[in-house]
């Protein structure tokens, strides 16, 4: 949920309704934030998960991204 708000905050609120990111939001967010992304990064780095030769949910997530960047 924490991901969301900071999302919302940071990006979405202010394209959509042109104001600007609540500061206190944004501020309780960061550290659940970061710790989010310490244990994707811990999990990530155990193995190769992008270009080993098993197909991995790493590898479907940025599939589509790649795929538009090709063409």
């Amino acid at each position: 949920m924490l991901l969301y708000l900071f999302q919302w905050e940071r990006l979405f609120k202010p394209r959509l309704t042109g104001a600007r990111p609540d500061s206190a939001v944004l501020e309780a967010s960061v550290a659940p934030f970061q710790e989010t992304l310490g244990i994707l990064e811990t999990n990530l780095t155990k193995r190769n998960h992008v270009t080993s030769d098993e197909v991995t949910l790493a590898g479907i997530a940025i599939a589509g991204s790649l795929m538009e960047a090709v063409v």
